[in-house]
């Protein structure tokens, strides 16, 4: 189906919406097409939000950001995001790198919370009353934890794979020309 077609069928007013990638992998598509739909009141999730959350945010699709860091190392702060935070406009839930993960990880292993030592000796949990603490059953220690991360909708962008042509089979094609 087309992207349109995709994001008209999958992504709703209020939805917890996922758009993962990295440089290259971010799917700035996905995130203008949601624009172009007019979604609302999203809930934008993602490890590092980039420039295509800020054109989200700054085109009225956010309610709600759950982030582990805001900006982009190449082209610096995002505005949008920084003025509907300052504004009042945009709720943050803010969480380490691996705090993400972890969330990502129990949604997909199905289980309520991840267990961490990630936040020890930090200010997040004060930040943050979505983490909390529990003790270890067996050595008695404090342990973070993080709440499962179910989206509703998660868009990550893939390349087309052609048919014959994988990594496996390039790989072997480069380790015999390389013997």
């Amino acid at each position: 189906m087309s992207l349109r077609d995709a994001v008209a069928r999958n992504v709703r007013d209020g939805d917890v919406v996922v758009i993962e990638g990295f440089t290259h992998l971010i799917s700035f598509a996905a995130g203008h097409e949601i624009i172009r739909q007019r979604r609302r009141d999203l809930t934008l999730c993602r490890l590092t939000p980039d420039l295509i959350y800020d054109q989200m945010i700054a085109a009225g699709c956010a309610k709600k950001l759950v982030f582990s860091w805001a900006g982009n190392p190449g082209v610096g702060s995002l505005h949008a995001f920084r003025r509907a935070v300052e504004g009042g406009t945009l709720e943050i839930e803010e969480y380490s790198h691996f705090g993400m993960v972890a969330r990502f990880s129990a949604g997909a292993a199905r289980l309520p919370f991840w267990t961490l030592r990630d936040y020890a000796g930090t200010d997040l949990p004060k930040a943050n009353p979505r983490i909390k603490s529990v003790t270890c059953p067996y050595t008695g220690e404090a342990l973070a934890t993080v709440p499962a991360l179910n989206p509703d909708v998660t868009i990550v962008h893939a390349q087309r794979r052609r048919s014959g042509d994988c990594w496996a089979s390039r790989r072997k094609r480069h380790s015999r020309r390389s013997a």
